[in-house]
């Protein structure tokens, strides 16, 4: 019951902010599923039909989606991204991107991927996505640890053995990492740049607009209670005033 009026209060904010205004930003997504499971918090955990009414909306609204390679241009658009990698985005999520040849920027962690779980990507998904041209891959650590917690050492490798064996069993270049939690600081940055990161991607929320450090990239997260009016309502920057909590 808490966090309902939490949920309403901070509709309640969002709708009377007018100030804020953006043109360009960035989705984060986490699980597409159709039966809540013990994965990732419930928040995250978006129905497919409710996905495919933010989808279906941003086209109506003629939203412009970009990829990696064009989201800092002028243009005005946003960028889909998907953090941790769990299988069912791909046939509940992604595939509804494809088909609207929608690209979509999706954050994996190897160690998941070597497991070989049912309920995380694998190799021969990811080559799929990848072979539809509309999805590119990205480093989401090696085993989704905190980074600012981890030691020097640690912390090297967890950036360097991601970028390795993503870029080694896909064929791939490795520019852009999550940081797992979005948690960063000054330290992970300048490890993430030395180990060829161009891009490292947040979950401090706000607009593109606002961003100053490829490697301290803000995005927007999209929770399972969000209509479309929500999304968009992100979209265009009334819920940047989240920044200040996140």
């Amino acid at each position: 019951m808490r966090n309902i009026y939490k949920k309403k209060i901070a509709e309640l904010i969002s709708y009377s902010n007018f100030v804020a205004k953006s043109n360009k930003s960035v989705l984060t997504y986490h699980s597409i599923n159709d039966k809540k499971n013990d994965l990732t918090s419930d928040i995250y955990q978006i129905s497919p039909i409710k996905f495919q009414e933010h989808i279906d909306g941003l086209i109506n609204k003629s939203i412009q989606f970009k990829n990696l390679k064009n989201l800092f241009d002028d243009k005005p658009g946003i960028l889909i991204t998907f953090d941790d990698g769990y299988k069912s985005i791909c046939k509940l999520g992604i595939d509804y991107l494809i088909k609207n040849k929608i690209s979509a920027l999706l954050f994996v962690c190897p160690k998941f991927i070597e497991l070989d779980h049912n309920d995380y990507i694998n190799k021969d998904d990811l080559k799929k996505l990848l072979d539809s041209g509309f999805v590119e891959i990205g480093s989401h650590s090696f085993d989704h640890v905190r980074l600012t917690e981890c030691n020097d050492e640690k912390l090297e490798y967890q950036l360097n053995q991601s970028k390795f064996w993503l870029e080694k069993n896909l064929s791939i270049k490795i520019e852009s990492i999550s940081y797992p939690f979005g948690d960063t600081d000054e330290r992970v940055e300048n490890y993430a740049l030395k180990a060829g990161y161009k891009y490292g991607f947040t979950t401090k929320f706000n607009s593109l607009e606002k961003t100053k450090n490829n490697l301290r990239i803000p995005r927007l997260d999209i929770w399972s209670h969000d209509d479309f009016n929500i999304v968009y309502s992100k979209i265009k920057g009334q819920w940047n005033w989240m920044s200040f909590f996140t």
